[in-house]
């Protein structure tokens, strides 16, 4: 069922277009998209087994070796509407145990609770996991649910009173109901769930989450399907049937590939090795992986292997010859940068890519997500300068976020430039942004630059988040161009600062780790704390135009104003 703004199924409000003409499927969808394949999808590490549907390919999860999402499947047959499809996810819940309180309380040995900034980038994920993440399947149902209700929620109060009237019954929820069937020797628990998805088009629509869970001593696996109330009828069989094939595996081989993984990870090696060859073990069937200096490129294996190696190439030559020139580090990065290579902008999507971006850096997985774009292939390499940008940054100064005037303005600058025949990167105007900014500046909408260098993460990424991204990038190119001398160390100046306050307190951190006899060779925290970063970005701001009264602010305004981009 299609709940329409139009007041009535199938109708857009104020558009008088058939949605259903618009988001048909296909007229032949194969059949054995909606029935088991004959062939398992193994985890050796967890130890378990299952028949997805046929023809759905796989999505490994993320980088995080202990992350509960064991894989992710899409549906090929399903391409006609990205906005909602049938979609399957695996989770591997470690089983609860009662912990046993050890002397003095608080969960840590001896009562002894860590501070945030002793805490290793490990410690952070788990305890964000802990607090926010999911802990069992029926957790990630309900967490599933919440949020697509959310979003319906937020649409159906911006309908009219009268059609909010009509369809006040939308919007109820009910519970997942349960259901335990016998598998083998253990018990196989169902879950079914009707909610409802808002859909870009402006109409609500019912959906179907469907689920299973089996436990063993170890885990709780769950598999959950999502499918679209209109496709139920004929993927209903197939979904049922994929789920009660459900199973544990033996326990011979489990051991042979748990202990194949430990001898991996064990001998003299930092942290951030045995980190790096547990990631390469959740690569998975249908990817690979490409290691370089300071890259681990993960790619779907329909991704050419000489495309690959171009952008382990050219992401290798802008660090070494523009990041790290401009932004040299505050001491040795040891860490091996992820970077994941989707084979197309639907399995990006499925890998969790933000609707309408291009590429993004997850900085709790550690790792920086694109995808070829096979019709545009200079700007998926674009996106790759600017998002290897904020991830270099992470690993260079600590995890800050300086104001996004200069952390997305300098991610479009580097995505202007131009590998040239020489092998060296050249900077050009980003085309993505010039007409915008242009456009602006001709109407006069622009923001004031006093203002706009002040602005908050939530004012850049509100409703004029494209033009804020083409005024930054203006403004980082004026910066880098301008033969102004009064205004050539603005940026020098804003970085410097911002690194001197980290660095200055990631010693004092690492001096306190010595002084009390815990500190192990190149260890730093694992993040910065909000005071901290909130400081080090305001003295930043200072240093680069602390000094400027309003006739300056004027003149370096009209400068910007007048320039050629």
């Amino acid at each position: 069922m299609r709940i329409a703004t139009g007041g009535f199924t199938g109708r857009v409000l104020g558009l008088g277009v058939v949605a259903a003409a618009l988001l048909a499927p296909p007229a032949a969808v194969r059949a054995d998209d909606k029935s088991p394949s004959a062939k398992f999808h193994e985890d050796k590490l967890v130890g378990f087994r299952f028949r997805p549907l046929s023809d759905w390919a796989a999505v490994p999860p993320g980088t995080d070796p202990n992350d509960p999402k064991i894989g992710g499947y899409y549906s090929d047959a399903a391409k006609y509407d990205r906005t909602i499809k049938p979609e399957l996810e695996i989770y591997a819940f470690k089983v609860q145990r009662e912990e046993v309180a050890t002397e003095g309380g608080g969960g840590e040995e001896g009562g002894k609770e860590k501070r945030p900034q002793d805490l290793t980038p490990q410690d952070a994920r788990d305890m964000f996991r802990e607090q926010f993440g999911a802990k069992s399947t029926r957790d990630r149902v309900r967490a599933m649910m919440d949020e697509k209700y959310q979003i319906a929620e937020q649409l159906y109060a911006s309908w009219p009173e009268k059609l909010q009237k009509k369809n006040k019954s939308l919007l109820a929820r009910k519970d997942p109901v349960e259901k335990e069937l016998k598998a083998g020797d253990g018990v196989l628990t169902l879950l079914d769930a009707d909610c409802v998805v808002a859909i870009t088009n402006g109409e609500i629509w019912e959906f179907k989450i469907v689920a299973g869970f089996i436990q063993n001593d170890e885990y709780e696996v769950g598999v959950i399907y999502q499918i679209p109330g209109d496709q139920w009828k004929r993927y209903s069989q197939g979904v049922v049937a994929s789920l009660r094939s459900m199973e544990f595996m033996d326990g011979a081989e489990v051991a042979d590939a748990r202990k194949d993984l430990a001898d991996a990870l064990s001998g003299a090696k930092t942290d951030d090795e045995r980190w790096l060859e547990a990631i390469k073990r959740k690569v998975g069937p249908g990817w690979a992986h490409l290691q370089t200096k300071n890259y681990l490129l993960v790619y779907d294996k329909a991704v050419k292997p000489d495309r690959v190696k171009l952008i382990a190439k050219q992401i290798e030559a802008i660090r070494l010859d523009v990041y790290e020139q401009m932004f040299p580090a505050d001491r040795p990065v040891t860490a091996i940068s992820v970077v994941r290579v989707c084979k197309d902008r639907d399995q990006y999507g499925q890998y969790g890519g933000p609707g309408g971006s291009a590429g993004y850096w997850n900085s709790a997985e550690q790792e920086l997500v694109f995808f070829e774009d096979t019709s545009a292939k200079k700007d998926a390499l674009r996106v790759l300068y600017h998002e290897a940008f904020h991830q270099y940054i992470f690993y260079s100064v600590g995890s800050i976020s300086p104001h996004d005037w200069f952390n997305e303005g300098h991610g479009d600058y580097f995505s202007g430039h131009d590998f040239g025949g020489t092998g060296k990167f050249v900077a050009k105007p980003f085309s993505w942004r010039q007409g915008i900014i242009k456009g602006a500046m001709g109407s006069k909408s622009y923001i004031p630059l006093k203002t706009f260098v002040t602005y908050s993460h939530q004012q850049y990424y509100g409703p004029q988040i494209g033009q804020n991204y083409a005024q930054g990038w203006s403004l980082i190119w004026f910066l880098r161009r301008t033969k102004n001398p009064a205004w050539q160390g603005i940026l020098e100046k804003y970085f410097n600062t911002l690194k001197s306050e980290v660095t200055k307190w990631v010693d004092e951190q690492i001096a306190e780790q010595k002084k009390s006899g815990e500190y192990k060779e190149g260890w730093k925290p694992a993040f910065t704390p909000d005071d901290v970063e909130e400081n080090a970005r305001k003295k930043a701001l200072d240093a680069a135009f602390g000094s400027f009264d309003d006739k300056t602010w004027q003149r370096f305004e009209k400068e910007w104003l007048d320039f050629k981009y």
